[in-house]
């Protein structure tokens, strides 16, 4: 069977959702203060424009993945698309916070329902090992770039048109997307079960699976937590703006692309397991240089070493765990899968930054001196090198061919 000759054009199309999705888990951050302050927000609930949307997306994962597999992996993402369209203009239009924190719930909806079909369908379209190593590299790369280049589009779009147009600039993409999809991807689904457990434990028996989803999980809780804490120490330390805050940081991002596609012409030599425990020690050693900041920091000093190792070890432990999951589990498993894998790096965003600013809000105090406040950053980038740290255990540990273990359904 020759290969369809629109697959690179359709690995197109879903990389562009999948950076559309990881775009808007981190996009608003840069937006708050004027959301607060144009729709009265209290200070203690503004998180819930970010919190919203990453739970909702984060615990839905694994139903969006099941409903690829079985309703069909297409219908499932021109669904999720359509969604994904309405609730942002929700979210642009929003004349309270109430209504921005519903819409930005229905974001999370539909983006549980768009990320892992989406994925799935990469894995379906690219059927040569070779060709769907290099497909994964770009889908990891992309959502690697997206994650950290929302900080600089975030600050650039709110300072030229205001907060609204963070979420006006999914419409015209989405629409796109949705005219594109029929031309450019065929329908598949998973027709040999029905009324199976949602997340049958047999799918866990892979070791492959559990340590890459597990990789993801560690890695995503650094990569949030390092983008988190950044952005404060830049703009409240060094008193950056949100436009040179993003210029500075777009290091981390292009580095980021080139740890992934790095990283996947390294996989034949040291396999994914030495993939992963690379990348996870470029992404301790890169918080350990941030752990050397100071109050006067200068960024070719304080800022660049740091960000250009972590974005390395980025790229490439987001290549190495979607591909160890993936590849660990049969093909009618892979909208499953993707959705296990896609939730490990939300839910494991939100961990990282819940505990990275508590354990800088904890060494900071009540202080407000520079540096006390910068030695709470301090701390916090500390603890995203745990993060790495357990993340390396993992690798080594977890991703090694070996005996499935014993699970019932």
């Amino acid at each position: 069977m020759h290969p369809d000759p629109r697959r690179w054009r359709a690995l197109a199309l879903l990389c562009t959702a999948n950076f559309m999705v990881i775009l808007d888990s981190q996009i608003v951050v840069l937006a708050v203060p004027s959301i607060e302050r144009d729709l009265g927000f209290a200070a203690d609930g503004t998180h819930w424009v970010l919190s919203a949307y990453l739970l909702s997306f984060g615990l839905l994962l694994l139903p969006g993945g099941r409903a690829a597999d079985l309703l069909g992996r297409r219908r499932t993402f021109s669904a999720g698309t359509a969604l994904f369209l309405l609730s942002s203009l929700l979210c642009g239009l929003a004349w309270s916070d109430d209504v921005l924190i519903a819409a930005r719930v229905l974001q999370g909806v539909s983006a549980a329902l768009m990320a892992p079909s989406a994925l799935s369908l990469v894995m379906t379209t690219f059927t040569d090992d070779g060709e769907r190593t290099k497909a994964l590299a770009a889908w990891s790369g992309v959502g690697g770039f997206g994650a950290t280049a929302a900080l600089l589009i975030g600050g650039t779009v709110t300072r030229a048109f205001g907060w609204e147009w963070v979420f006006f600039l999914n419409v015209p993409i989405a629409l796109i997307l949705l005219v594109a999809t029929p031309a450019l991807l065929e329908e598949s689904r998973d027709a040999t079960r029905r009324g199976a457990p949602l997340v049958p434990l047999r799918i866990f028996s892979s070791r492959m699976l559990t340590g890459g989803n597990l990789v993801m999980l560690t890695s995503a809780m650094g990569a949030f937590a390092v983008s988190f804490l950044i952005s404060r120490y830049a703009q409240e330390v060094l008193g950056y703006s949100p436009l040179l805050f993003g210029v500075a940081t777009a290091v981390l991002p292009v580095m980021a692309v080139v740890g992934a596609y790095g990283g996947q012409a390294l996989i034949p030599k040291i396999g994914v397991r030495g993939l992963a425990a690379a990348g996870t020690v470029l992404l301790g050693a890169g918080c350990l240089t941030l752990t050397g900041v100071s109050p006067d920091g200068a960024y070719l000093t304080d800022l660049l070493p740091g960000l250009a190792a972590f974005g390395l070890g980025l790229g490439a432990a987001t290549v190495a765990g979607p591909m160890a999951a993936l590849g660990g589990v049969d093909a009618g498993d892979t909208g499953l899968a993707s959705g296990i894998t896609t939730a490990a790096f939300q839910l494991g965003g939100a961990l990282g930054v819940s505990v990275a600013s508590a354990v800088s809000a904890a060494f900071t105090g009540t202080a407000t001196s520079s540096e006390a406040v910068t030695g709470g950053f301090r701390a916090g980038f500390a603890a995203a090198a745990c993060f790495a740290a357990l993340g390396l255990a993992i690798a080594l540990s977890a991703l090694r061919p070996g005996k499935a273990l014993v699970m019932e359904d």
